[in-house]
């Protein structure tokens, strides 16, 4: 799969809910989510959703988190990011480029 490969993001309603069946706490249901819901119905390519969800952890962790605690819940975050995709994107050939994918890039940025 090519990560230029282009995919159209879920409604609100149906990433919502796909959010939250992977189970998470209140803290991230009202806290994250949010952050990743406001691009709901956007086209994006794999490398756009790897984006996507770095902006997303980055601005989650320095609003939300203590500066003690922020390198090692960012690091968390991004380590799960494939679950975060998996509520993103149908395509699992796009989830596992992006799983491949992920943390290479944002090392690198």
């Amino acid at each position: 799969m090519k990560i230029e490969v282009v995919f159209r993001l879920p409604d609100e309603e149906k990433m919502m809910k796909r959010l939250l069946e992977m189970g998470a706490n209140q803290y991230l249901r009202t806290q994250f989510f949010p952050l990743l819901t406001r691009h709901a119905g956007e086209e994006v390519t794999v490398l756009g959703v790897i984006e996507l969800l770095k902006a997303a952890i980055e601005e989650f962790v320095q609003k939300t988190i203590p500066d003690e605690m922020a390198d090692s819940i960012k690091r968390l975050m991004y380590v799960s990011a494939e679950w975060f995709a998996r509520a993103l994107i149908d395509d699992g050939a796009a989830v596992a480029e992006i799983k491949k994918h992920f943390l290479s890039i944002i090392d690198t940025r």
